[in-house]
Order: C-alpha cells, then sequence, then structure tokens
C-alpha cells in the first residue's frame, strides 16, 4: 500500500453542525404509523434541530415520512432551563438559545395539536475528552467492474483520541464531509419550437438567457457553485463498551473516496467524538448492525430498535430517540492537491447545483 506523508492535525474546537440531526432511516416493522423523533442536545453551541414525522404503513423510506406540524416542542433541564423550540420547517423544530452544559441532564416533551403527549427519558451531558490528532492516509484499491477490475483508491481518516476518566466511557464518532462542486445550468436545452433541433434553454438563476436562440451572459450566476454535505451510511460507535486506559489508537472513523465530484477544490472532513449515554450507545449500535446486515445474505438478528420516549397520555408505541452528548470536534482538509493521481474532470451537471441532495450554494464559514 503507497501512503502519503502523514499529516498530523493537532484538534481544532469548534461548532460541528450542533444543530444537525443525522440522517437516519427507521426500519419499522409495524403497519401502523407510529411517531418518530430525532434530536439531540449537546455542550457545543446550538441551534440544535428535533424532527418529528410519522412512518407510512410498509413505508421505511425516510424521504417519504409524513411530517408532523402544529406541535409544541420543549427541551427541559435538570436545572430548571426550558426553552420552546420554534418551527423552522415541516416536522422540523429549533432552538434559539438554550446551549447544553455537561453534568447537567436534558429531555424533551412534545405536544402536539390532538393533546398527545410525548417525553423522552433525561439524559447527562458527560465529558467527551478531546481527539489528540486526526489525520488522513492514501490507500489505493481496485474493486471488480463487468470483467475488469477499476481504481477504487481512497483517503482513510484516523485519530488519536482520550476519554474522560469515567468508570464507564460509551463513544460515538459522527464525521461529516463537505465538498465544493461546479455546475452548469446555462447548457440546458430544449426542443426548437420553430424548427428542427435543439436552442439554449439555461436556467434563470445561471446568469445567461436565450436571446434569439443565442446564448447570452447578462449577470453572474448565483447557482453553479455549490457546497455538498456527505453524512455517515450509520452510526460509528466504539467496538468495546468502554475503552481501557482512555484512550484510542489510531482508530479509523472515515473514508473518503477519491471521485472527480469530490475533488474540484478538496474535501473538508469534521469529526466529533461524543460521549453518550449507555443506552443511547446501544441505540447506534443496534442502527449500525442493522445498515451493515442489510446487503449480507448471512444478516445478523439485530433486534428491535427501542428509543427513549414514551407516551405519558396514553399507549401508543413511539420510535427515535432525544439523546445529550459531550461532543469534542476536529477538522482536517484533504486538498485536490493532496491526490497522488489524475482523476480527471468531476461529470457534467446542466441543474442548479443547490436541487442536489445536501446541496447549498451558500459558502460554509470554514471554507
Amino acid at each position: 500500500m503507497t501512503t502519503l506523508p502523514r499529516k498530523t492535525y493537532w484538534t481544532v474546537f469548534f461548532s460541528l453542525c450542533a444543530g444537525c440531526v443525522d440522517p437516519i432511516e427507521f426500519d419499522v416493522a409495524s403497519n401502523d404509523s407510529q411517531l418518530v423523533v430525532e434530536g439531540s442536545i449537546t455542550n457545543e453551541p446550538g441551534p440544535y434541530v428535533v424532527t418529528l414525522f410519522r412512518t407510512r404503513a410498509l413505508q421505511t423510506d425516510i424521504d417519504h415520512r409524513l411530517p408532523v406540524v402544529g406541535a409544541t416542542v420543549t427541551i427541559l433541564s435538570d436545572a430548571g432551563e426550558e426553552e420552546t423550540l420554534i418551527r423552522k420547517g415541516p416536522g422540523t423544530y429549533v432552538t434559539t438559545s438554550i446551549q447544553g452544559v455537561v453534568g447537567r441532564s436534558y429531555f424533551i416533551r412534545i405536544t402536539t395539536p390532538e393533546g398527545a403527549i410525548y417525553e423522552s427519558k433525561p439524559e447527562m451531558i458527560k465529558p467527551a475528552g478531546r481527539i489528540e490528532a486526526l489525520w488522513y492516509e492514501f490507500e489505493a484499491r481496485r474493486k471488480p467492474f463487468n470483467t475488469v477490475d477499476i481504481n477504487d483508491d481512497r483517503f482513510n481518516v484516523y485519530l488519536n483520541s482520550v476519554t474522560s476518566p469515567e468508570e464507564e466511557n460509551y463513544i460515538r464518532w459522527r464525521v461529516v464531509g463537505t465538498y465544493q462542486i461546479e455546475t452548469q445550468p446555462w447548457l440546458r436545452t430544449k426542443q426548437n419550437p420553430n424548427g428542427p433541433g435543439l436552442v439554449p434553454d439555461p436556467q434563470p438563476c445561471s446568469g445567461y438567457e436565450n436571446r434569439l436562440n443565442v446564448l447570452v451572459e447578462v449577470k453572474d450566476c448565483t447557482c453553479c457553485t455549490c457546497w455538498v454535505t456527505n453524512y455517515e451510511p450509520f452510526p460509528q460507535v466504539s467496538d468495546e463498551q468502554f475503552t481501557e486506559s482512555n484512550r484510542f489508537i489510531r482508530k479509523l472513523v472515515g473514508i473518503v473516496p477519491i471521485k472527480p465530484d469530490y475533488f474540484v477544490k478538496g474535501y473538508h472532513v469534521a469529526v466529533s467524538q461524543m460521549s453518550v449515554s449507555k443506552m443511547a450507545y446501544n441505540y447506534f449500535r443496534l442502527i449500525r448492525a442493522q445498515k451493515e446486515g442489510a446487503t449480507s445474505l448471512f444478516q445478523p438478528v439485530s433486534g428491535k430498535l427501542r428509543g427513549n420516549i414514551s407516551r405519558t397520555n396514553g399507549t401508543e408505541e413511539v420510535q427515535g430517540l432525544f439523546w445529550a452528548a459531550g461532543t469534542t470536534s476536529s477538522t482536517i482538509y484533504i486538498d485536490r492537491a493532496d491526490l497522488p493521481n489524475f482523476i480527471g474532470p468531476p461529470p457534467q451537471m446542466i441543474v442548479e447545483c443547490d436541487i442536489l441532495k445536501n446541496s447549498t450554494p451558500i459558502k460554509p464559514s470554514f471554507w
């Protein structure tokens, strides 16, 4: 294996998507519509996000969920803190001021327009320790494609970290990747209504106009440069229930495939180390087992997901989790110049880049 010169980056503390909720797909066995709750609070600055939706019968695709609107969502702490979240979008509720504090416990209360009340069990924010080093290494790989093998090179992301000197440490890592893309929405065409062939039909945001079937630039494009966020496919948790000597050495936490669209400029990797409760740890570990086994012929028996939320004025079963975590974060940037081999230009896209999944034309503060 060929390895680039090792690059080590000492810990950089920053607000890593503290308000983000990991997009997790739930496999719901029941045909009945059930409430699903996703949310968390950490010691990093918010806003924190809580999403509420109901499952559809025989539907496990989270992209087709039914958002719960008009609910009252409140985060409360054992120190008397209380904040009612504001509605940000269908089924999405966000905080404006509260911030988690290490040593305090938090829970959520949800009241629907129909009068149903739900609460989570309290979760304490425990110290997360620190990430001592974060780096990446190149790995040359091949994979079969039809009758030949093709390149499947990647960067592996590793860390060294320590956890708090607790009797038991339950650790989850979250890895978020961000990359810049460029699209060409001015290249869209349509059938000529007055004759054969195609004529320019640029997207309005592209900065171009069709003037007598001639493409003319009239202003700057507002949808050609975007930043796309990649989330991990499943939660990553420590393989052991608690660490020995409170230390992880050379822990593989992320994989960045070397793809042309990922490296127009470079690829930003943000890693959070989170100290979670035993209940949350088991919940995330079960999700990981389900996702890892989904494509296996010998899928292991993973059991049923059981969260920490219940209805207080009824017997309705609830899915999901509201969890608290002490969090510490670090970042690295993999520059295009670090690629050991030429990977070619990115694929051409003639759509507005901000319509792509998890994409925004707003430049991130860390870019």
